[in-house]
């Protein structure tokens, strides 16, 4: 947008070589995260709000907890600023109610300030999907991108809908669009083996799981979806284990790793095991467990073929799964 912002962003973006720009123009862009509630060094300009899951369960012990960090960012937004918020959801909804500056919301249903219209996937191409957006009655026009998934829809529809507010001229945003390659380990493709294809992903929350699933099965609709996940954390996983066995149901396969501790914690009173168990109760013989890297390279090593996408999950460093099946001799 020829802007030249500050900008620091959790993952490795593709087109920066990094993950900060140190630009030197008006705008400051942080991902922001809420754990251990870093919210409250906060005092930002706008804020663009994606969603709300509880997460985090060692440090916010219910949803209540967790959302209550939301609602005190948003109404440290000062009146000239924006609030920009996903209008599709009840709990975002419920925290945009705590904000005293400008609201505008964005999404797929109607009553929305800028709306999402015809989102299709495209199979072939650099570019993974398109979509209609509408703000109030004004078509703006078809945007492509060369992300999956009707969720990464959604997030481009959040920064037009704040760069809209911030004055930016339309065609110039949705030449970006289609110019922006992604981040690291997001629907990251690795490689092949043995004429399977091979990906990788961060997803490590049952609601994240689900929409990297479904864009998967939107791309590939005939792939026997193989994932091969990392659970992180006990205390996510004992928190949220019904949630975790029931988001994978866009895959074909699981194999499930033991849980990948933290440098807070090395145990939990939950297992791999007992989330196999669990997933197999919802879908008869879906999920194996294979306890160490090494083991899912050995099984799937010489199992995967043309027929098959495997794309590996987690918050960890299961990323060295894919590049080993590509890299290794059989």
């Amino acid at each position: 947008m020829g802007v030249d912002p500050l900008a620091l962003v959790g993952s490795k973006i593709s087109s920066w070589g990094g993950n900060a720009l140190p630009g030197a123009g008006l705008y400051f862009v942080a991902e922001a995260d809420e754990y251990q509630n870093k919210f409250e060094y906060y005092t930002p300009w706008s804020v663009l709000l994606t969603s709300l899951d509880w997460d985090h369960p060692d440090f916010f012990p219910d949803m209540a907890s967790y959302t209550e960090v939301f609602r005190k960012l948003v109404s440290r937004i000062p009146s000239h600023g924006f609030l920009v918020f996903w209008g599709d959801s009840a709990a975002v909804l419920d925290v945009a109610k705590s904000a005293r500056a400008e609201k505008r919301s964005y999404g797929f249903l109607p009553g929305n300030d800028i709306r999402i219209s015809e989102y299709a996937p495209i199979l072939e191409g650099p570019f993974h999907q398109s979509f209609r957006l509408f703000e109030g009655e004004e078509d703006l026009g078809t945007f492509r991108l060369r992300l999956a998934g009707r969720h990464n829809a959604l997030n481009a529809c959040a920064v037009v809908t704040l760069l809209r507010a911030l004055k930016f001229d339309v065609d110039a945003i949705r030449v970006g669009m289609e110019n922006f390659f992604g981040t690291a380990r997001r629907f990251e493709y690795v490689g092949e083996r043995n004429g399977a294809v091979i990906y990788d992903d961060y997803a490590h929350h049952p609601e994240e799981i689900k929409s990297t699933l479904s864009a998967f099965r939107e791309l590939f609709p005939e792939k026997n979806i193989i994932a091969v996940f990392h659970p992180h954390t006990f205390s996510r996983t004992k928190a949220l284990l019904p949630e975790f066995a029931q988001s994978f149901d866009a895959a074909d396969q699981v194999a499930v790793l033991d849980i990948y501790g933290s440098a807070r914690e090395t145990a939990g009173g939950v297992s791999s095991h007992e989330m196999v168990t669990l997933m197999n109760r919802y879908s008869r013989n879906k999920a194996m467990y294979l306890p160490t890297q090494e083991d899912v390279i050995a099984h799937f090593s010489s199992r995967v073929g043309k027929d098959d996408l495997l794309v590996t999950l987690g918050a960890g460093d299961v990323w060295k799964i894919g590049k080993e099946l590509v890299s290794v001799s059989l």
